[in-house]
């Protein structure tokens, strides 16, 4: 159903995508699996630091064991690797700072076409739709929908994609440690990651979801006491108007109170997780470097890469857990732009107007028509 949800949603933004978008958005994708890709190869470049490091004592003559500690040819080896690894770390932030650049752009026309054509489907529905609805209300339900699709938009370039290609590499680099066990509590700690992301969903998408309606609420509220601030004042109703924007927003703060205690049940799962996962991975390594069937570096790496796929996994925990957020915030503006418009009369020259035959204009009349004020 996330799924289903998400790609309609994205469909309906999509619409408005024109060639410069395409571009910007695959750019921004193509950095962010460079990004993860970088991401997972970083601590290996410090694996074989540590084990150079460990294995070849500070030796040599002169000014080189003086400044260095190491012999000529162990001091290349070893800069190669830290500038390996630093080149990894500073590549990994560089892209992260060029990714917005394009997605700022990508999305702004993005926003810009949805606007115009949320305009035109309001233009087109029925009049009786518009009575329904309050004053405000069509305005804060767009703009809770433009924060919906920044959020679906930030995390399918910012955090699915760089997430699937780093813990795709990180297990590849683990499977070579040749640590079945170690690997196995990582398999297991991502399977719990993935059990707690998908628990109480639904309860995370109706609060979201009671959110979006009190915010709409209080929007129309302030939105008919503004423009109607004249029959407000000569009716005496200002308190009674106040009164109703102070339960609006009292109703506002409760949803967004149990949004986040919704929120913390889930963080609170997940930090329960991590702790387990980290200390059965502590032994585990303990264990190998005493037995000697693994390296200094190894303990480094393996650790390092518990955090690495850790790291992602918290990010795919949250990056769902926001995506059910923002599908609630998209789901009113979905429903208006798929509501049928309004049939429209033709439109006729001046020729055919005059032969056509003319329709008396209904009588209206008003009776018992009454205003009182209170006393």
């Amino acid at each position: 159903m996330l799924r289903d949800d998400t790609l309609a949603a994205v469909a309906l933004l999509a619409r408005g995508a024109d060639r410069g978008v395409r571009w910007r958005l695959g750019l921004a994708a193509l950095l962010a699996v460079a990004s993860g890709a970088l991401a997972a190869l970083a601590p290996l470049a410090l694996k074989d630091l540590i084990d150079t490091l460990t294995a070849r004592p500070a030796r040599g003559n002169g000014k080189w064991a003086l400044l260095w500690g190491f012999a000529p040819s162990d001091l290349a080896s070893v800069g190669a690797l830290a500038a390996a690894y630093l080149g990894c770390q500073c590549a990994v932030r560089m892209l992260a700072e060029a990714r917005p650049v394009l997605m700022n752009a990508a999305e702004q026309r993005l926003y810009a076409d949805l606007r115009g054509r949320y305009l035109q489907q309001l233009l087109s529905l029925p009049l009786q739709f518009h009575l329904d609805r309050r004053a405000g209300e069509l305005l804060q339900e767009f703009q809770q929908a433009t924060t919906g699709y920044q959020v679906i938009l930030f995390h399918l370039v910012n955090s699915v994609v760089p997430i699937v290609v780093e813990a795709c590499a990180v297990m590849l680099i683990l499977m070579s440690l040749r640590q079945p066990a170690l690997t196995g509590v990582i398999a297991l700690t991502a399977l719990a990651y993935l059990l707690v992301t998908g628990w109480r969903t639904d309860a995370l998408r109706a609060t979201a979801a009671a959110v979006t309606a009190a915010s709409a609420d209080v929007q129309a509220q302030l939105a008919e006491g503004l423009l109607h601030v004249e029959p407000i004042k000569v009716f005496g109703a200002e308190r009674r108007t106040v009164a109703g924007v102070r339960r609006a927003s009292d109703a506002l703060h409760d949803a967004w109170a149990r949004l986040q205690r919704e929120r913390m049940r889930r963080g609170v799962a997940l930090i329960a997780v991590f702790g387990s996962a980290m200390a059965a991975a502590l032994l585990l390594s303990l264990r190998a470097v005493v037995d000697g069937s693994l390296t200094l570096g190894g303990f480094v790496l393996s650790n390092l890469y518990l955090l690495q796929v850790v790291r992602p996994l918290e990010a795919l925990s949250g990056a769902v857990r926001d995506v059910h957020q923002a599908l609630a915030f998209v789901k009113p503006l979905m429903t208006i732009m798929a509501m049928p418009a309004a049939s429209v009369a033709p439109v006729v020259s001046a020729d055919t107007a005059k032969t056509a035959p003319t329709t008396a204009a209904p009588a209206i009349s008003v009776a018992c028509v009454r205003c009182t004020a209170p006393t």
